[in-house]
């Protein structure tokens, strides 16, 4: 491939039993010890089970009679027991590599360890996220990677930050509650049918407060504990400033969209203390907290992790919610370990990791409140715009080195920006300096705007340039953070997209921003073009030459409406300097046929470049490249990853396995 640098592949288990069927179950080691010692085996003998509930006592040997179908595919007839569709490899998620150590993150195995479970757990995603530590000090064509390490840990995989060797997984887990009540609480089941509703409310009442909750907290603990040592959990809260003077309205709040609807989950580890033993677990540490959403943003420094998760506040004078942004921070211990140790929540959304920073003891946040966006009763009052666009900035608490604080624990909020941007506009860029801060909104044009924090409580606008289309990613491209390049997409008139945009800003006088190049791609109504650094950070890549002058290596697809032809999927790469953007060459990764045709596989490379040497590796769906920056010439013939194996009818024919390349 590479002139012969290509070493080893590491090609990850397969999947064992990864549909939602009683079969036999594969041998597959719980890896975290969290079996209890007595299993919660659920429902409890005195509880008439729902109908749901009693089709699951059916004994497994008749379910795998009832279920049992035949298909007959290629002239091979298969047994069915499910129609739920689950991917048959598991997805390399993320990669680190530290020293000697090679740290492989993927998805895959949840259901599989789950389906061997003796007991339920409170958690949808228990053990959905896999650690491989492999051992690189030896490697080479003739000794493979050693494996050392391997644990599985509960969540979908949200984001993992490194600082040196000491690496934080942020997970997602939405709580199992159909399981631990909503089957057993149901008005529908045969036990409530004959009672009214004040008897049913007793019985459900005193069902859930002499069983299922004791079940469910005890199962819960159980989940959460590693190797006898309860994980570090932030104590269960609202994430409400106000509350609904309606008992409906904060039954919702606590209930339906409140405490226990996710687990959050940080699981830290250190790469240098993981060596090869007879003991093949991997040693963790867990902390978190429950949230009312499953999902959030992640933004790391040297001393803490936080996650920024969505949500809603009830507001009194609306008799409604608006979107609001939960804070939960975690501090990074000396020991590599993390605690919950701040909290708090802004009115609006944010659009990603770069909308937050920190800076000394403030942490400043880029929020949207769309004021169309609520819910429960009533209507924006009359005068409030549809959207407002603002920085806040919070104060941290002051913390010691574990994490406590004397003044509490809340992120309280110091200082406020005045709102950004024209009526119905929306932050759609956000890049913080120490000092500046450059923000982007957009409906129809594209303002972007120079935020001074010469008084760090109070960003006020210094400067702004209003221009068609819009940048969704902003990257510093000289020492002084005063030159950026931004790239979105450029929109007609009617604020429209018609292609991907890149500009150069130059913001060296803060009072007058300039774009001063723009280099427009695919301005066609039947040609659509679309980079993926938009909205993923790791997949832009500029490499700087001098101050002021590099080489930016950018992910591209060009998709022509219903033709084979002149279709593209790679990179294009472009030389950069205050004279002018210019494209360098191109990189195609597939041919625009097989473009056409499309790929829905589950593992596909992330778009990500490296540049070592002179030489640019990219990599983009199923497929690897390598050319020479100075000439533009491939070297050697690339990768193609496509699998080996393509008879199983249920894994579409452009779908790939799932495996690590490792080269010199």
């Amino acid at each position: 491939f590479f002139e012969g640098d290509l070493l080893t592949n590491l090609k990850l288990p397969a999947l064992e039993n990864t549909h939602q069927y009683y079969g036999e179950p594969g041998p597959r080691p719980l890896p975290m010890g969290l079996v209890p010692e007595e299993p919660i085996l659920l429902p409890p003998e005195e509880v008439e089970m729902p109908p749901m509930a009693a089709a699951q006592a059916i004994p497994l040997e008749e379910q795998a009679d009832q279920a049992t179908k035949t298909e007959e595919t290629d002239g091979k007839k298969r047994d069915l027991l499910s129609m739920i569709y689950m991917p048959q490899q598991a997805q390399v998620e993320s990669l680190l590599l530290h020293e000697d150590k090679l740290v492989v993150i993927s998805s895959g195995y949840g259901q599989s360890i789950r389906n061997n479970l003796d007991y339920t757990s409170t958690l949808n995603e228990a053990f959905d996220t896999n650690i491989r530590i492999y051992d690189l000090s030896d490697i080479s064509k003739d000794n493979e990677p050693t494996l050392i390490k391997e644990t599985n840990v509960h969540g979908r995989f949200d984001s993992v930050r490194a600082d040196g060797s000491k690496v934080h997984l942020v997970s997602f887990s939405n709580m199992n509650l159909y399981s631990f009540f909503d089957q057993y609480l149901s008005r529908y089941n045969s036990q409530f049918q004959e009672m009214d509703d004040d008897k049913y409310s007793n019985a459900a009442k005193e069902l859930a407060e002499t069983k299922l909750i004791p079940e469910f907290v005890r199962q819960l603990m159980a989940d959460l504990t590693i190797d006898g040592t309860i994980a570090n959990i932030a104590r269960v809260c609202m994430f409400q400033s106000n509350l609904s003077d309606t008992d409906s309205e904060l039954e919702n709040a606590t209930f339906e969209n409140g405490i226990f609807n996710a687990f959050a989950q940080v699981t830290s580890f250190d790469m240098s203390l993981n060596k090869a033993s007879n003991d093949e677990s991997l040693e963790v540490s867990v902390s978190g907290a429950l949230l009312p959403s499953g999902w959030g943003h992640v933004y790391a420094t040297d001393k803490m992790l936080l996650i920024a998760a969505q949500g809603w506040n009830w507001i009194a004078d609306w008799q409604g919610s608006v979107q609001t942004t939960y804070l939960l921070g975690f501090s990074l211990l000396q020991s590599g370990n993390t605690v919950p140790s701040a909290v708090g929540s802004l009115e609006g959304t944010i659009i990603g990791d770069y909308s937050v920073d920190i800076v000394g003891q403030y942490m400043r946040v880029a929020v949207t409140i769309d004021n169309n966006m609520w819910r429960f009763q009533g209507a924006p009052p009359n005068g409030v715009p549809p959207t407002e666009n603002y920085i806040r900035v919070l104060e941290i608490p002051k913390l010691d080195d574990k994490g406590a604080s004397e003044s509490g624990h809340v992120l309280e909020r110091v200082g406020t920006s005045k709102s950004f941007g024209k009526e119905g506009e929306r932050f759609v860029g956000v890049r913080f300096s120490d000092k500046v801060a450059y923000v982007v909104t957009f409906r129809q044009t594209d303002p972007f705007y120079v935020v001074s924090f010469e008084n760090e409580t109070s960003p006020v606008a210094l400067g702004e340039l209003q221009k068609t289309g819009f940048s969704n990613y902003l990257h510093f491209v000289n020492e002084e953070n005063t030159l950026l390049l931004g790239v979105g997409q450029e929109t007609d008139d009617e604020g429209r997209t018609i292609g991907v945009q890149i500009v150069l800003y130059d913001a060296k006088d803060p009072a007058n921003p300039k774009d001063i190049h723009n280099f427009d791609y695919t301005l066609n109504p039947d040609v659509r073009g679309y980079s993926s650094a938009q909205f993923d950070p790791k997949a832009f890549r500029y490499v700087s030459l001098e101050n002021e002058v590099g080489i930016l290596i950018l992910p591209m697809q060009v998709d022509v409406h219903g033709s084979e032809e002149g279709n593209f999927d790679g990179f294009i790469l472009f030389d950069i300097s205050t004279d002018g953007i210019q494209e360098r060459f191109s990189i195609e990764h597939v041919t625009s046929r097989d473009f056409r045709l499309g790929c829905y596989g589950f593992n596909r490379l992330p778009d990500r470049s490296f540049v070592v040497n002179g030489d640019v590796t990219t990599l983009k769906g199923h497929s690897i490249r390598k050319y020479n920056l100075d000439t533009g010439k491939p070297i050697g013939n690339g990768i193609d990853l496509r699998k080996d194996d393509d008879t199983d009818p249920y894994t579409p024919s452009n779908c790939y396995l799932s495996r690590v390349s490792i080269k010199m």
